[in-house]
C-alpha cells in the first residue's frame, strides 16, 4: 500500500541527524518494515532549532528508504506568533499544489495540527475517494487563547475563529479520529461533534530508547563536566523545548532553596533550548547546581537518563498536554518522575506508583518531594521497577506502533462511499 503521512515538527532522519525518532519517524519506520511505499510531507522549518532544514522543496530518502516531501513557509522564531500562522498557511498551500502531481495513496494520515494541514488533506481525500485519519496531538486552537489575558479571550476567539471553524470541519469529515490519550481524542470527537467510532482510537506517545557507548558516556560526561556538574552527585533531569507550556522557574527556585541547605545535595541538569532560554539561565545565575548541556544527541541523552535519579515534567500551569512524550520518556529509563500536570499524567503516576506530582509555580512542594525521594532509597528502587514495566506494558513504540499500523491498513481496505462528496458549506 501508499501511505501519506502529514506532519511538521519532528525531527527527520536525514543528513546524518542524531536526534531520536519521533512518532511519525517511529510509524513511517513501522509501514515500510511491513512493505508498504511511505510519503512524509513536512516543512522546510526546523521547528525546534528555528532554522532551515533545507533550501526550496526537494525529496530526500531516509536510510529506511522513506520518502520525505519538503513544503517551503516562512522561518519563524516564536511558537505562538503570527509568523507562525503563515507559515502554516503557506505549507498548506504548497502541499494542496504539490499533492495534485503525485497519483492518490490508499490512507493519508495527518498529524493534528496544524488545522491548515488537516483542512487541505481531508479535501484532498474527499476529492481522490482516499481515507484521511487526523490524529489529534495538541488542542489547537484553543492553546492560543490561554496566553491571552481573561478579559482578551472572547476578542481572541472572535479573531480566531477561522481557526475554530476549519479545525472543526476536518475532524468531523475525516473517515478516523485518533488521538495520543482517551482525553485528547474526546477532545477531537467534541469538536466533531459525533459519537466515537469504531475505527477511532487512542495511540499513545509510543517511544523507542536509543542505545549508547562507551563512547556516548564519554562524551555525555565531558558535556557535563564542561558545565560544571559534579558526576559524583545524584541528578534530576529535564529534556525538552525552552517554551511557553514548560515551567522551569519552578525547578531553578527548588534547586536553589536545596542548595542553600545542601540536603540532597542534587545536580539539575536542564536539557534543550527555546525561546524561554536567556530567562531561565539568567533566573539560574550563580546557581552550580543546574547545568543547560543544551540539545544532546539521542544516544547521549540515553545514556543520560540512565545515569539520573529523578525524571523533571516540568510544566506551566496553563499546560494542555495529557500524558506527554517527556513523562514517557522517563518511564523508559526507570525514572520515578515529579510531574506539575494534572489530570491524565497525575493519575498514571499515582495509579502505578512512578511518581508525584507538585503544582505548577510552587517550588517549595518540588523541593520537598526531591527531598523525600532522595532519603527513600527502597521507595525510589519500587517507583524505578515500576517505572519501567508501566513502559514496557503501555507505551512501548514497537506494540504501539504496530497497532497504529493495523488500524490504518484496515482503514485501506474498507469501503467508504460518497467520500468524493465535498462539504463546502459546513467549511464555510
Amino acid at each position: 500500500m501508499n501511505f501519506w503521512i502529514v506532519t511538521v515538527g519532528e525531527p527527520l532522519p536525514l543528513f546524518g541527524s542524531r536526534d531520536r525518532p519521533w512518532r511519525t519517524g517511529l510509524l513511517a519506520e513501522t509501514l515500510k518494515q511491513r512493505g508498504h511505499q511511505v510519503l512524509w510531507w513536512t516543512s522546510t522549518v526546523d521547528h525546534f532549532r528555528k532554522e532551515l532544514f533545507t533550501a526550496g522543496e526537494p525529496t530526500m530518502f531516509t536510510d529506511a528508504g522513506i520518502e520525505i516531501q519538503f513544503l517551503s513557509g516562512r522561518l519563524y522564531q516564536k511558537n505562538v506568533s503570527l509568523a507562525r500562522l503563515v507559515n502554516h498557511a503557506q505549507i498548506a498551500r504548497r502541499f494542496s499544489h504539490l499533492a495534485a502531481s503525485r497519483p492518490p495513496p490508499d490512507v493519508i494520515l495527518c498529524s493534528f495540527p496544524t488545522i491548515e494541514l488537516c483542512l487541505q488533506a481531508v479535501r484532498y481525500g474527499k476529492r481522490h475517494g482516499v481515507p484521511v485519519a487526523l490524529d489529534v496531538r495538541d488542542l489547537w486552537p484553543d492553546i492560543f487563547l490561554d496566553v491571552l489575558p481573561g478579559l482578551l479571550r472572547p476578542a481572541g476567539r472572535m479573531l480566531l475563529h477561522p481557526l475554530f471553524r476549519d479545525a472543526a470541519w476536518s475532524l468531523r469529515q475525516c473517515d478516523t479520529v485518533f488521538g495520543i490519550s482517551e482525553a485528547y481524542l474526546h477532545w477531537g470527537l467534541q469538536r466533531a461533534q459525533r459519537p466515537r467510532r469504531a475505527n477511532d482510537g487512542v495511540f499513545p506517545l509510543g517511544y523507542r530508547r536509543s542505545s549508547w557507548t562507551a563512547a556516548d558516556a564519554a562524551a555525555l560526561e565531558r558535556r557535563l563536566v564542561g558545565c560544571g556538574i559534579d558526576l559524583r552527585l545524584p541528578m534530576a533531569t529535564f529534556v525538552g523545548t525552552f517554551g511557553r507550556t514548560y515551567d522551569l522557574a519552578t525547578v531553578i527556585d527548588a534547586a536553589r532553596q536545596l542548595a542553600s541547605n545542601s540536603d540532597p545535595n542534587v545536580q539539575f541538569i536542564l536539557c534543550g533550548a527555546g525561546e524561554r532560554e536567556g530567562d531561565w539561565k539568567t533566573r539560574a545565575a550563580g546557581l552550580r547546581s543546574v547545568a543547560f548541556p543544551g540539545w544532546l544527541p539521542a544516544a547521549e541523552l540515553s545514556c543520560l537518563l540512565d545515569r539520573s535519579a529523578i525524571g523533571l515534567a516540568a510544566y506551566a500551569d496553563s499546560a494542555p498536554q495529557g500524558i506527554p512524550n517527556k513523562v514517557i520518556e522517563y518511564l523508559s529509563a526507570g525514572l520515578p518522575v515529579l510531574c506539575s500536570l494534572s489530570g491524565e499524567s497525575r493519575n498514571l503516576l499515582q495509579e502505578t506508583d512512578c511518581g508525584l506530582h507538585y503544582d505548577a509555580g510552587d517550588s517549595s512542594t518540588l523541593a520537598r518531594q526531591i527531598s523525600t525521594l532522595m532519603a527513600q532509597s527502597a521507595h525510589m528502587k519500587a517507583m524505578a521497577a515500576s517505572a519501567r514495566e508501566t513502559f514496557k506494558s503501555r507505551f512501548d513504540a514497537a506494540a504501539v506502533y504496530g497497532d497504529m499500523a493495523d488500524r490504518l491498513e484496515g482503514l485501506a481496505n474498507q469501503p467508504a462511499p460518497g467520500r468524493h462528496a465535498i462539504d463546502h458549506n459546513a467549511n464555510g
